[in-house]
């Protein structure tokens, strides 16, 4: 059986919490056997999911009394270097929240450390696992409708307010909705295309509770876009994205999509494998963070390091994102 720990209890501590519960209830061999948080009380929540669990206030606390096979990062992305590298170090395995880092030098001296480390290190990109993406990846690779001529990704919603301490709003702590929130989709093109050519973005920000990029990847022969961020308005958090082909196009707006061949009827795109269960963040759609915890349990159980989400792509993923925001700066477009 694998036991994990989960580091920062708040509103993705949670989450990894109930997927761990739902792992277990479909016979999965896992259980949580510590949880910590500089905030003890805030504990509370794993603990009545995982009675098994003891709480502590800090990670060396927890690492002091327990041996777990792996540690969850649930904390602010500026924590998330100093603390994967201190359980790579005992040859722990670490799953990390996105971003792996906000800056190169951590996230390279993450990289760094896992390749030295016994355990594993993966970054919870989380959309490489949702079946809406992993639906468009299919018909990009396959050229099931033709070549890709354009995609426009999108995710917006207000600023996140699950965070104690607010840490969302302060750039060292978050790197704000750049990098919190539109990350996912540069990932994800990073995921499907590489490193693009060149990237020009433009940002809107109020150093508060607005924080919106726009930005244009340069990719040969293609049109790609991608925008999102924190709005003032009380927008629902929503996401989705168009793709046009040569034969089709595909339209998908959170859980439902559409495809509208060119000689044919339009018919609706069901993702599979959605799991739906309450939290205290703006997910609703679980099933891509399960899919993603148990496909980390199956490489440490296969002792094969995870190739879905590398460290050095997650790096990579970042470093796009950084050039988008220095884009965004002196209002050029940026090659690489």
């Amino acid at each position: 059986m694998l036991t994990a720990a989960i580091i920062g209890t708040g509103g993705m501590g949670g989450v990894h919490s109930k997927c761990y519960k739902t792992m277990q209830e479909n016979g999965q061999a896992v259980t949580v056997i510590a949880a910590a948080d500089i905030i003890p009380e805030k504990t509370a929540g794993v603990i009545e999911t995982h009675p098994e669990a003891r709480s502590y206030a800090s990670l060396d606390e927890l690492l002091a009394n327990e041996t777990p096979d792996i540690v969850h990062l649930t904390t602010p992305s500026d924590t998330h270097a100093a603390l994967a590298i201190q359980c790579l170090k005992r040859g722990i395995h670490v799953f990390s929240e996105k971003p792996i880092a906000l800056n190169l030098k951590d996230a390279q001296a993450m990289c760094d450390a896992a390749q030295v480390s016994k355990g594993y290190l993966m970054i919870g990109q989380v959309v490489r696992f949702s079946e809406q993406y992993r639906y468009l990846k299919s018909l990009i690779e396959n050229l099931t409708y033709g070549k890709l001529c354009s995609l426009r990704l999108y995710r917006a919603g207000q600023a996140p307010g699950w965070d104690a301490r607010g840490w969302f709003l302060e750039t060292e702590r978050s790197g704000r909705a750049p990098v919190d929130l539109h990350l996912h989709d540069t990932d994800f093109l990073n995921y499907l295309f590489g490193k693009p050519q060149a990237v020009e973005s433009h940002i809107i920000d109020d150093n508060d509770s607005l924080s919106y990029i726009n930005t244009r990847f340069d990719y040969p022969d293609m049109d790609i876009r991608a925008e999102g961020g924190w709005v003032k308005a009380p927008l629902p958090f929503t996401f989705g994205y168009e793709a046009i082909f040569d034969e089709a196009m595909v339209v998908m707006k959170d859980d439902r999509g559409t495809l509208y061949p060119v000689n044919g009827k339009a018919q609706p795109v069901t993702p599979e494998n959605s799991l739906t269960m309450e939290s205290d963040t703006n997910l609703s759609d679980m099933g891509p963070y399960v899919a993603e915890i148990a496909y980390f349990h199956e490489c440490i159980r296969k002792n094969t390091p995870p190739v879905e989400v590398t460290p050095e792509s997650a790096r990579l993923s970042l470093e796009i994102v950084l050039k988008e925001i220095e884009s965004a700066k002196i209002e050029k477009k940026i090659r690489f």
